[in-house]
């Protein structure tokens, strides 16, 4: 007999063998880990319990959830993001300007990894907001290169 399981991250539903009671297991479509319960006779009440855990868990998080259990690509575009918009603030700076095109260069390269990292991987499968960070924070930071490299464009000779 399975054991049914509801995703704290992602609320999919999940048939888990007994053998795998009171150990934990990670999460086939979001990867977040989460631990299975010893079987219960009443499995349908359970469920019910469980279901409306994930629900209480995923209203708390807020509306952009919460990224404890998302996956590392999408952890990589926060961090390309944050470094792209760092950098847009650094290029207003006269003195500390010439590091705007290295903190964008480095966000570029986090938020590169990040796209090739959710590529083929079970968040690319699901309904695709976890590619958004990498996406974002890589075009908040070539935005940031272009703007940082645009004096050397339009230099005098």
């Amino acid at each position: 007999m399975a054991i049914r399981v509801v995703c704290p991250a992602c609320r999919q539903r999940l048939r888990v063998p007994e053998g795998l009671a009171g150990s934990e297991l990670a999460c086939p479509r979001c990867g977040a880990v989460m631990r299975v319960p010893l079987p219960d006779h009443s499995s349908k009440e359970a469920l019910s319990r469980a279901t409306a855990a994930a629900r209480a868990s995923a209203s708390a998080a807020g509306p952009a959830g919460g990224l404890e259990h998302a996956p590392r690509g999408a952890l990589l575009g926060v961090v390309a993001l944050v470094l792209g918009l760092a950098a847009v603030a650094v290029l207003c700076v006269p003195v500390l300007g010439h590091a705007s095109s290295a903190l964008s260069g480095v966000g570029l390269l986090l938020g590169l990894w990040g796209l090739f990292r959710l590529a083929g991987g079970p968040a690319a499968r699901r309904d695709g907001r976890a590619v958004l960070f990498p996406l974002a924070g890589t075009l908040v930071c070539v935005g940031a290169l272009l703007l940082a490299l645009l004096p050397f464009f339009f230099r005098p000779w």
